[in-house]
């Protein structure tokens, strides 16, 4: 359970935003957002391997059956391989149209996510991020800046003493343990590599774990 930032209600750490107040959650959402593009690519995988095998199912069929039943077969085969090739490319159509609309969302409103950022205003950017909508959080990860704010979120909440501490523990760990910075600009890893080492001295000053004991705690207490 997570607490939100501005109502203080307790949720669910896994939704994309808090269900009484709609604050959003940024590492709920970015998860929501990995969630469904996998679930595209593994439908899509899926329909691959299942038109396949029922192309193996026919020609089998068809070594074995009469004449007549291998034309009812044939004739039901294309029927059901015309709806898994439509239902293919719709997939396909939905899962190509995401990114395009990621794209443009990107392309939009990147002058002034970066006016801010290069300002420095990364407040400013939490605040643009809680006010943005469910669909518009989402877009929002294509941002090359995106993981870092994520980055800054959880420093934020490490220092903020007016969270309890197994939350600060908490972003703490996600700091060390849950920021992916192979796409971050050299300045990012740089901010970042600060924090983390920030988050290694808190985790040390309050508490006994060790590096091992962070890594467990993030893949067990954090991940699920």
């Amino acid at each position: 359970m997570v607490k939100c930032s501005n109502c203080g209600a307790m949720f669910d750490e896994h939704e994309p935003k808090c269900p009484y107040c709609d604050t959003l959650y940024f590492p709920g959402a970015e998860e929501e957002y990995l969630e469904q593009l996998d679930d595209v690519k593994e439908d899509v995988e899926d329909l691959k391997d299942y038109s396949m095998e029922e192309y193996k199912k026919t020609v089998r069929k068809e070594s074995l059956s009469s004449g007549k039943i291998v034309l009812i077969v044939l004739l039901i085969a294309a029927v059901v391989s015309g709806g898994l090739f439509g239902l293919f490319v719709y997939n396909e159509h939905t899962y190509n149209q995401e990114a395009k609309n990621k794209v443009a969302w990107v392309r939009e409103n990147a002058p002034e996510l970066n006016k801010m950022y290069e300002a420095g205003d990364f407040d400013g950017l939490l605040k643009y991020m809680h006010e943005l909508s469910d669909e518009d959080a989402i877009y929002f990860w294509g941002w090359n800046h995106a993981e870092f704010m994520l980055a800054y979120y959880e420093h934020e909440n490490m220092f903020d003493e007016k969270k309890e501490q197994d939350k600060r523990i908490n972003a703490a760990v996600i700091l060390m343990e849950g920021i992916y910075t192979e796409t971050m600009t050299s300045t990012d890893k740089k901010k970042v590599a600060e924090y983390q080492q920030e988050a290694e001295k808190f985790l040390s000053e309050e508490t006994d774990m060790t590096k091992e004991d962070i890594k467990k705690y993030y893949e067990e207490e954090i991940q699920g």
